[in-house]
């Protein structure tokens, strides 16, 4: 099994990729390799929307209710705006390892296309 690493603030593209890689693969054998890629692209995924929600909660200002407050459809950070920035550029740039079963012959068969290109990624 291969071992790749990606940044987490690759995984929601990659994930796309796979999609659109699975609704073009032709073999099954692919698609199998393709849906455990995105099993583990979801978890990273889960993991990553969890430590948004932990910056939000410690650095959002909140209302009289304790909810974080919106401003301009976004979490308003107040004066912590730019602890917030750092920490997330930080988190996104965090790596982390895909296993899988990928190999370019796996993919080779998959009609061009610019959003695949984003496999390579884990093929290196």
């Amino acid at each position: 099994m291969a071992k790749s690493k990606v940044t987490l603030g690759q995984i929601e593209p990659l994930a796309l990729a796979v999609n659109g890689a699975m609704a073009q693969a032709g073999s099954y054998g692919t698609r199998f390799k393709l849906r455990e890629v995105l099993r583990s692209l979801a978890t990273h995924g889960k993991d990553l929307d969890a430590e948004k929600q932990a910056l939000v909660q410690e650095f959002a200002l909140k209302d009289e209710a304790g909810s974080p407050v919106i401003k301009d459809n976004s979490f308003d950070f107040g004066d912590q705006q730019d602890e917030v920035d750092r920490r997330w550029r930080e988190l996104i740039d965090t790596q982390v390892s895909i296993q899988h079963k990928l190999t370019l012959e796996d993919v080779a068969g998959l009609p061009a296309d610019p959003a695949l290109d984003a496999l390579e990624l884990l093929l290196g």
